[in-house]
């Protein structure tokens, strides 16, 4: 089987058969294996959405469907907590998103989303995806998160819906697990003992967030120039919000509501984009208000909504961060 590395590629094995054991595989390298209702599912796009990074295309299944990931690229090699997020997009095409735990699901508008399950990268070695069928099984040594189909780490913008628990269910063995689990089952604590009572959590403070663009169908991303970090004031009062940026920055003031028990904003704010004066910068978002992930924001900027662009479409960036 021929493998293909590349330097931020998902590792997708495409096989007639079952995924490479991991002693064939070099410690160093992840590798998955993409299949369509039990066969190979060659040309599928497999990205990532990493929490410091934000959005990385990862590659595309060739005609053999080898990729294959170095280990060391994610969080310098340390495990780190990923779901595996399967898109349903036009033509009967699929795209495979694996999410850094707190980074947020991405939206995309054309397509809808499954969730497969969950995984430790950097402890598994192999994954086997099955696009058709939504179902994942993982291989190497993991602690890996059960109740996942269908929950979301976040969705993207105000399409927040869920954070997936930690099993306790999990092992360290070198056989294959399905992550799928039972979407009833009881999280972490057994035995049906409720998580300690979380300390209240403050949404308000500076959130460093990075802008990735989504769609651009009329070209604007080299003028309107978004793609980067930026520090965000969040000031919270009641259920009003006030979104503020450090002089210099692309992004323009906001203001709107908050919805102080699902975390969801709804913002907008006008200023001056690719030399457009009074263009209309509209955010839906969610910050996470309580789990291990708490602090995480995500959610879709949308700029030039109303065709102040030059009057052509809009351009959205997926935004992702945290409260530092």
């Amino acid at each position: 089987m021929r493998t293909r590395l590349t330097g931020l590629a998902i590792a997708v094995a495409l096989a007639a058969g079952a995924a490479p054991t991991v002693a064939q595989q070099s410690s160093s390298v992840f590798q998955v294996t993409a299949m369509r209702d039990g066969g190979p599912a060659a040309n599928v796009q497999i990205d990532m959405q990493l929490l410091n990074q934000g959005k990385v295309a990862a590659g595309v299944t060739g005609a053999g469907g080898d990729l294959a990931l170095a280990l060391s690229l994610v969080n310098a090699g340390k495990p780190t907590r990923m779901q595996v997020v399967i898109y349903d997009c036009p033509n009967d095409q699929q795209l495979v998103v694996f999410v850094e735990a707190g980074a947020g699901a991405p939206e995309n508008l054309n397509c809808k989303r499954r969730v497969a399950g969950w995984l430790w990268f950097g402890r598994a070695r192999a994954v086997t995806i099955d696009v058709a069928r939504g179902t994942m099984q993982v291989q190497g040594g993991q602690n890996f998160l059960g109740s996942t189909r269908g929950r979301l780490i976040l969705g993207g913008g105000a399409a927040a819906v869920g954070v997936g628990l930690l099993a306790n269910g999990g092992s360290d063995s070198n056989g294959s697990t399905n992550t799928t689990g039972n979407p009833g089952s009881t999280p972490s604590g057994g035995s049906g003992t409720p998580p300690p009572t979380e300390t209240p959590f403050d949404p308000n403070g500076n959130y460093r967030v990075t802008n990735t663009v989504a769609s651009d169908p009329g070209g604007h991303r080299f003028f309107v120039l978004m793609e980067d970090n930026t520090l965000l004031l969040v000031t919270i009062t009641g259920s009003t919000v006030t979104i503020t940026c450090p002089p210099g920055s692309k992004w323009t003031l906001l203001t709107g509501t908050f919805n102080p028990t699902t975390g969801q904003i709804t913002a907008e704010g006008r200023g001056t984009a690719a030399g457009f004066n009074n263009v209309l910068f509209r955010l839906a978002a969610s910050i996470v208000l309580s789990g291990s992930t708490r602090g995480a924001i995500t959610g879709v900027l949308t700029v030039g909504p109303n065709g102040e662009l030059n009057g052509g479409p809009p351009i959205t960036y997926n935004i992702a961060g945290a409260r530092q």
